[in-house]
């Protein structure tokens, strides 16, 4: 990816891989390369089909992580990807 770009985080939320989870909160996090620091980016919300999606700059190297914590009804969720910043 090149540096300045749009890099867009993006999933689902599924119980049991098959019902959505709607309105739920995920947060989406940076950690640069080389750093042990994770940085909040973002808090979304997901949609009626358990979509979200998010869109930010790329800056610099580094892993991208989509966190579900969970609730009262449904189990926590993670998603990480490394991102290669030219």
């Amino acid at each position: 990816m090149r540096k300045g770009h749009r890099l867009t985080t993006h999933g689902t939320l599924l119980a049991l891989g098959t019902k959505a989870l709607a309105k739920r909160t995920v947060k989406v996090y940076f950690q640069a390369c080389g750093s042990k620091k994770w940085v909040a980016m973002a808090t979304v919300r997901t949609d009626a089909h358990g979509a979200f999606t998010r869109t930010f700059t790329a800056k610099q190297d580094g892993t991208w992580h989509a966190v579900f914590t969970g609730d009262a009804l449904d189990l926590p969720g993670n998603a990480a990807d490394y991102v290669d910043v030219r």
